[in-house]
């Protein structure tokens, strides 16, 4: 199986780098006379074992973890997939409505306000089209309140 990754790496010289042996500690320090590089790192793994759901642009779900799906939202991964975000996330595009807004008022664009206009009226349809997802998200919310207990 493979999973997505990011790796970040990052070089400085180091100029008079303390030279130690065996990592031991000495009362003089004797200092390189040439500049030494040290690298770190960062990888970021992507793993469907976090949890991981994965959204078509239009908010059908392609893919969810099952173990995640049983124990979070009480249906399977058969279930799901096809179905619209705002079956298991009724807030989700007010929510993202809601974040564009916030962003369109930092950068001062009104292309991204009529964006937010649009996206909450497709919300109100696909809401009012499916009327079980207040049932999905009435579930996810009393699983997390028990799993808080």
């Amino acid at each position: 199986a493979s999973v997505p990754l990011c790796v970040t790496l990052q070089g400085t010289a180091i100029c008079g780098k303390p030279l130690h042996k065996n990592d031991t500690k000495v009362d003089s320090v004797v200092r390189s006379p040439s500049p030494a590089l040290e690298y770190s790192g960062t990888v970021w793994v992507f793993a469907p074992m976090s949890g991981l759901l994965l959204l078509c642009p239009d908010g059908s779900i392609v893919c969810i973890h099952d173990h995640l799906a049983l124990s979070l939202f009480g249906y399977s991964k058969d279930e799901l997939v096809g179905k619209s975000v705002t079956f298991l996330m009724p807030g989700f595009y007010g929510w993202m409505s809601d974040s564009d807004k916030k962003a369109s008022l930092l950068t001062g664009s009104h292309a991204e306000a009529d964006k937010c206009a649009a996206s909450s009226k497709i919300s109100s349809i696909t809401s009012a089209l499916d009327p079980s997802s207040l049932v999905a998200g009435d579930m996810a919310m009393v699983q997390k309140a028990i799993s808080e207990r």
